[in-house]
């Protein structure tokens, strides 16, 4: 399988690092996300790329939908990843398989993986969903299974909206009412001038 690495740097005109200076940690997964999710669909559609693999894994799922539940945010959790236009359809192979089983797999079996975490972490609500999901989970083991169940019936169920996809007129992507990367790339600009 090739591998291909793409920097924000290159990207975007900075890092993660310089947004936090400018703006603050307390937002820095919201951040990162955007621009992640940005930077990944427009590598992978500049690769030819059909399918966008993603490396989340049981915990990140459980998460997630437990995360967008407390946020109260019903469109996350019913729109699911269904492929929609201007987007490399994306999976996830490792969705039904526990966090520490996938890091003992790369510690044992991928030359050169490093076991890390993000700096900014600390500040995040995943932080709080994590410690509460593990000391759910200990008690009640099939929790994780039980909120990707959960996430996918949700996705499954849902009505769609049939709304056709809006895109940016800046950068062309994909995005909601407005476009929330280059909304951030915009306040991140001006600050630095």
């Amino acid at each position: 399988m090739e591998h291909h690495k793409f920097s924000f740097r290159e990207a975007f005109g900075t890092t993660v690092d310089e947004i936090v200076q400018m703006r603050g940690d307390s937002l820095s997964c919201s951040y990162c996300g955007v621009l992640r999710r940005r930077l990944l669909n427009t590598a992978a559609r500049s690769l030819g790329a059909t399918r966008l693999a993603l490396g989340m894994n049981l915990d990140d799922e459980a998460q997630s939908v437990l995360m967008n539940t407390l946020r109260g945010d019903a469109l996350r959790l019913t729109r699911g990843d269904t492929q929609r236009e201007g987007l490399v359809q994306r999976i996830k192979p490792f969705m039904y398989i526990p966090e520490r089983e996938v890091a003992l797999y790369a510690h044992l079996h991928v030359e050169g993986f490093l076991a890390g975490s993000c700096p900014y972490a600390h500040n995040a609500l995943r932080a709080d969903v994590r410690n509460l999901l593990n000391d759910f989970a200990w008690r009640h083991p099939s929790t994780r299974h039980s909120l990707v169940r959960l996430g996918e019936e949700l996705s499954s169920t849902s009505i769609k909206s049939g709304l056709e996809p809006r895109f940016c007129p800046e950068c062309g992507e994909i995005c909601g009412e407005i476009c929330r990367s280059c909304q951030i790339l915009s306040e991140v600009c001006r600050n630095d001038e």
